[in-house]
């Protein structure tokens, strides 16, 4: 077997980005095993429960957001390449004063994607988009999605899997029984017939003519099976693997979207549009959506380009 170190020692050209980007995968994997032995420990049910705080968006704290983020955190502060974060957590870009190099990175995460499901035992995970750092954080449209070096996603579930979007590329880890990442799938591609639309039904009056018009079609394919975790990151690895479409549209009556752009909708749109499919947001191609703010949301369409439609 292939392990995350020896498969970034065979594919390293040794440029700064590549070396830049290489340690700051190394960061991210040290976290998410952390995070793993956290969640599958013997004392992991000390972790379930609200913290009793809200985020900026005004959703309950879970106890294991706060600690993922410290996590994540802990290990970003040791890399010289890192200089400001973004985060789900955090109400501002945090700027650390690590970096010594010419050029540096910023991360923007949501270290614990659907930490709401922890109590239930629903697959959750952590997403992360990384973009050189402008250092201008009054004006986001350099951190256009488009504009992303590398992005990447843990899926914490009945096993703990890494995928990794860079160079043209997007690759899988598997954590194995000794805590290492070992290579599950070294080109992961779309598949080219579908098989789920994932989407919350619940919400369909809250939708707008044209999407609810595009939801009865895709219910409609015999095709295809509806499947909807709740998890973004667990219905968005399923269809990445099986082919298919996930859902999240705008609700019409408050004229307001769930997911964040710069640390949700980005780094799935980069992944994606690696393996051929393609995402929409507002509108238009989630990638080239130019950002108004580190916690702005969105609607989201992404999946396999035959199903994606850009509607509203």
């Amino acid at each position: 077997m292939i392990s995350l170190d020896d498969y970034i020692i065979q594919n390293s050209d040794n440029s700064p980005e590549n070396k830049a980007i290489f340690e700051i995968i190394f960061k991210i994997s040290d976290g998410v095993i952390e995070i793993s032995k956290l969640l599958y420990g013997p004392e992991s049910k000390d972790l379930f429960g609200k913290h009793g705080g809200e985020n900026i968006h005004g959703e309950q704290v879970e106890k294991l957001d706060l600690i993922a983020t410290d996590v994540f955190l802990r290990n970003f502060v040791q890399s010289e390449y890192i200089s400001a974060i973004g985060c789900e957590e955090l109400d501002d870009i945090k700027q650390l004063q690590n970096s010594s190099t010419s050029t540096s990175y910023v991360i923007m995460m949501d270290p614990l994607d659907g930490s709401s499901n922890v109590d239930v035992s629903v697959s959750i995970g952590s997403i992360f988009g990384v973009w050189e750092n402008s250092f201008d954080y009054s004006d986001f449209k350099s951190y256009k999605g488009s504009n992303q070096k590398m992005a990447m996603y843990a899926i914490y579930g009945p096993n703990t899997v890494l995928v990794i979007g860079y160079d043209s590329k997007v690759v899988s880890f598997i954590l194995d029984s000794e805590s290492k990442f070992v290579l599950l799938d070294q080109n992961i591609k779309l598949p080219k017939n579908s098989q789920y639309y994932s989407v919350n039904e619940s919400n369909y009056r809250n939708w707008s003519n044209e999407v609810q018009k595009y939801i009865d079609n895709l219910r409609g394919d015999k095709s295809l099976t509806q499947r909807y975790v709740g998890s973004l990151v667990a219905d968005f690895h399923r269809n990445l693997l099986k082919g298919g479409i996930h859902l999240n549209p705008m609700n019409i009556n408050t004229r307001k979207s769930k997911l964040r752009l710069m640390y949700e909708a980005n780094p799935l749109a980069y992944i994606i549009n690696i393996v051929g499919g393609e995402s929409f947001s507002k509108g238009m191609d989630t990638l080239e959506l130019e950002p108004e703010g580190i916690h702005q949301t969105v609607s989201l369409i992404i999946g396999n380009a035959n199903l994606a439609k850009n509607v509203e």
